[in-house]
């Protein structure tokens, strides 16, 4: 267990499990939504009858200040200790036990996305990953680089290929004497209908296990073999090698020049003033999609959560390396230790409080209400986990994982 007394040999990478710790606790805090709430009210939170003005707030600040930089934070740390657990290895045996490791992380989302019921799994995701960037985890750093900022442009090209489908989606919806636009209007524009199928998911959810598992089935095969290759893919590997980029420049172990934070600051404020900017269409015409498509010139998500990312990166490293974070460190070292447990135990305990598997809350709670739920949630593990260290050591997915 981490306490105020480990010697420094003992917890040279204290400040990365710390930071792992909070990168799951992060996620949770944006992933309760999905869990309590319809799916379509995850961009529209006046679509419930019983959203409240809080509920937009709680909207926005989410949108601006924490949607994606957690994930970032947590695939980062995902090439980072590729890189480091590649080292250990030997030479000879070195890929097949890489790819005998990413094989059972492949198979625990799987388990995770179609037996937990969470159909926003990332492990299946990271396996994938982890697999494509074997062959170039060995390049420089130039070429890892560009390879970064290449997966940048094509994840926002893509996310400006549907807006511009949208868009003419809407001018033929549009088109006076136009009787077949409706038909062709995408029904994510769509608010009446996104309402019937967010009230069906509420009752599908709540009332019958089959109905439950095959709304998760049906959106966990499309996450998985639509969104992956069309976003997600490019939206990982970004950061899981910024991760190894970073670790190549030996900036994890110290050796981090001060100039380096304080420009990933000013990344972070730019990418702050980006992700405003970018709520602003929806906010403005109050989550009406057909104005928000409108008036939307360009998506540059990709963009403005790497920077923002960025600049929450650099509060870790500035807080790391001026010897202030000790108490923090210490308070979140075991949750990222126990990182992949920790991170599979959320999906039990919110299908348990969410689904028809339990109480039965899907739809139920607000925003404000949800948040509150995850910040108990991560309180409880935070405690259960400095326990389980001090007693066990290690989790048992992590112990799988090894094995």
């Amino acid at each position: 267990m981490y306490t105020a007394n480990t010697p420094a040999s003992a917890c040279r990478l204290l400040h990365l499990d710390a930071w792992r710790g909070i990168a799951i606790a992060g996620i949770l805090l944006v992933n309760v939504y999905a869990f309590g709430l319809p799916y379509a009210a995850l961009n529209n939170p006046y679509l419930l009858a019983t959203a409240k003005t809080a509920d937009a707030y709680n909207w926005l600040l989410t949108s601006v200040l924490l949607d994606g930089s957690f994930r970032a934070i947590l695939s980062f740390l995902f090439g980072a200790g590729l890189m480091l657990w590649q080292e250990r290895l030997p030479p000879v045996q070195g890929g097949q036990l890489f790819f005998r490791r990413m094989s059972i992380l492949l198979l625990l989302g799987l388990c995770h996305a179609y037996l937990l019921l969470w159909f926003w799994d990332i492990l299946f995701m990271y396996a994938l990953c982890g697999m494509l960037l074997f062959t170039v985890r060995k390049w420089s750093v130039s070429r890892l680089a560009c390879l970064s900022l290449l997966c940048v442009f094509i994840a926002d090209l893509n996310s400006n290929r549907k807006l511009l489908d949208d868009k003419m989606a809407i001018q033929q919806y549009e088109l006076p004497n136009n009787t077949t636009a409706y038909k062709q209007l995408p029904k994510e524009l769509n608010t009446q209908l996104l309402r019937v199928q967010s009230e069906r998911e509420i009752i599908d959810k709540t009332t019958s296990f089959c109905r439950l598992y095959h709304q998760q089935l049906q959106r966990a095969w499309q996450v998985e073999t639509v969104d992956f290759p069309g976003f997600y893919v490019w939206d990982i590997l970004i950061w899981i090698i910024l991760g190894i980029i970073f670790y190549k420049l030996k900036w994890l172990t110290g050796q981090v020049p001060p100039k380096l934070y304080k420009g990933l600051f000013l990344a972070g404020i730019a990418g702050l003033y980006l992700c405003w900017q970018r709520v602003q269409p929806a906010w403005q015409n109050n989550f009406d999609p057909i104005a928000t498509i409108k008036d939307t010139r360009w998506q540059y998500y990709e963009l403005a959560r790497t920077l923002r990312s960025l600049g929450l990166l650099g509060l870790l490293i500035w807080i790391w390396q001026s010897g202030r974070g000790k108490g923090l460190w210490l308070l979140f070292a075991p949750l990222g230790r126990l990182s992949l447990s920790n991170y599979l135990v959320q999906s039990v305990v919110c299908a348990v409080l969410f689904y028809y598997t339990g109480f039965g809350l899907f739809g139920q709670l607000s925003r404000m209400q949800l948040l509150l739920t995850a910040l108990i949630i991560i309180v409880l593990q935070l405690m259960i986990s400095h326990w389980w260290i001090k007693k066990h050591g290690a989790g048992i997915a992590e112990r799988l994982l090894r094995k």
